[in-house]
């Protein structure tokens, strides 16, 4: 669905806040749907195939949280899926393994409380078939939320 808002989530405006400071740039963001992984990094696939037409430099940033249910003080409570995705997704982020990333279950994803999954599937897609070397920079949970930094170099 194609929608307009002039209000952006904090998932968008904080990463915008800090990189719009030091340079000038076209924006686009890009909300995920429900629907599945594969569907996700299909369509991050066809953006990246759109935005290679164009000569103009292009960064993808894909902001969201990951599990909001990593323990008792976490926001959504304690729950098994919680930590298993975020071990999960750190492991396939790392490893650049899309198999491993897109192979989660429904119920895994859903039942960590999670945000993040979609976003970057999106942006996995624009990496399709491009050598990448991927970086986990840092993660942690010192709210009892997931929080992953992560850079992807293109080799």
């Amino acid at each position: 669905t194609l929608t307009s808002s002039q209000e952006l989530d904090y998932g968008f405006t904080v990463p915008i806040q800090l990189l719009m400071s030091h340079l000038q740039a076209k924006l686009i963001p890009v909300s995920p749907s429900m629907l599945d992984g594969k569907t996700h990094y299909e369509f991050g696939r066809q953006l990246k195939r759109i935005l290679h037409a164009d000569p103009k430099r292009v960064a993808i940033i894909a902001s969201a949280d990951l599990s909001h249910k990593l323990g008792p003080t976490s926001p959504g409570g304690s729950s098994a899926e919680g930590p298993a995705f975020d071990q999960g997704m750190q492991a396939g982020l790392a490893a650049n393994d899309i198999a491993k990333l897109m192979g989660m279950t429904p119920d895994l994803v859903e039942g960590a409380g999670q945000c993040g999954y979609r976003p970057i599937m999106i942006m996995l897609g624009c990496l399709d078939e491009i050598a990448v070397t991927p970086k986990v920079l840092s993660y942690e949970a010192p709210f009892g939320v997931g929080y992953l930094t992560a850079r992807y170099d293109i080799n």
